[in-house]
């Protein structure tokens, strides 16, 4: 590690220590996972979505907790699912969010677009993210109905005339998928699709039982590598971990976990969670039913802001990493997943000069 470079991560975290101390810090980017109803039923499913649970938040609910993130000065409320566009009151609830100010993303497997068009052009997105797991043939056979990939790429057709501003598609690295990554680099390019990003399973829901060889991620690293070469607005999701000089070449951002610092999830029943990509009930943070979500926001949170280092394998600690990447994916690492692929990234780029 460069001593003399000041890396951002350590200055971003002394910024948030700061306004933590100080009450100003804001969760500028919140996810709400809306419903785990699902118009599929993925066997790779980090959240186990197909039926909707009986103990979703109400519209009532959502909106007043919509009320307090403003107050807390939230920029970004971003809807998955689930698929999202399944719940009946969804647009009230993005408009309600609008109406705040906060500027409002979906996230969806892109079936449902045709039949909401109308209501989604009024929404005036900011984002969407669109998931898309292999070509035709296998996409169709992984989602389990047959015309699902056109309806994606459909979808980003849509979103793009729309005016969206981030039209991204997302797909899942998979044993079964990885052969298909270059083709779906072409395809959802040319379909409207701003920028496209590749992200690890997080072995949770009915993804637990699914394994991603470590081969199979770093084709997936070779493959971002390449595409990005070539001019595409490819990338590794945080998923990857930090990936230290290699973060440029394959993500083109500095890798940050900021759960607990500008984020967090609110889950289909209220339960708060710090990682926008984990549903484990013992790591709720409190639940928007008992506690006042700006309470929660300010008082909780510990496991991400304090301590982390304790918490970390004895190889991470004794790295000169370890203070800019904080352990890296902590999803990964919390579901005993893999969650440093820095010697991959290495590897990789050191094979490609």
């Amino acid at each position: 590690m460069d001593d003399s470079y000041i890396y951002p991560q350590l200055l971003w975290l002394k910024e948030y220590e700061r306004s933590l101390q100080n009450k100003t810090l804001k969760p500028v980017f919140v996810q709400w996972v809306a419903t785990k109803q699902c118009n599929f039923s993925c066997g790779y499913c980090g959240t186990g979505s197909g039926a909707a649970s009986g103990d979703e938040l109400s519209t009532k609910e959502i909106i007043d907790a919509i009320d307090g993130l403003a107050k807390l000065g939230c920029k970004f409320f971003s809807v998955t699912g689930g698929e999202p566009l399944m719940r009946p009151d969804i647009f009230e609830v993005l408009n309600h969010a609008r109406s705040k100010k906060i500027k409002v993303s979906l996230v969806t497997n892109g079936y449902l677009t045709t039949a909401f068009m109308q209501e989604l052009k009024k929404l005036h997105l900011h984002a969407v993210s669109v998931s898309i797991d292999g070509l035709k043939e296998r996409h169709d056979r992984n989602r389990g109905k047959t015309g699902s990939y056109e309806k994606c790429l459909e979808a980003l057709q849509i979103y793009r005339k729309m005016g969206v501003n981030v039209v991204q598609a997302c797909t899942i690295v998979l044993k079964n998928n990885i052969g298909d990554i270059p083709g779906l680099v072409k395809d959802v390019f040319a379909n409207g699709c701003t920028r496209y990003r590749l992200q690890l399973l997080i072995p949770e829901g009915r993804a637990k039982k699914v394994k991603t060889p470590d081969a199979v991620v770093e084709k997936a690293l070779r493959i971002i590598l390449n595409a990005r070469r070539q001019g595409f607005r490819v990338f590794a999701a945080d998923t990857f971990g930090y990936m230290g000089e290699s973060e440029k070449q394959l993500r083109g951002y500095d890798f940050f976990c900021g759960c607990g610092w500008w984020t967090f999830t609110i889950m289909h029943n209220g339960n708060i969670m710090g990682c926008p990509v984990i549903d484990l009930p013992g790591y709720s943070e409190g639940n928007i039913r008992k506690t006042d979500i700006a309470d929660i926001w300010q008082d909780n949170f510990e496991r991400f802001r304090k301590g982390f280092i304790e918490d970390l394998p004895a190889d991470c600690k004794q790295c000169s990493y370890v203070n800019i990447c904080r352990g890296g994916c902590w999803a990964q690492r919390v579901n005993k997943g893999k969650f440093c692929y820095l010697k991959a990234a290495k590897r990789v780029l050191k094979q490609a000069r």
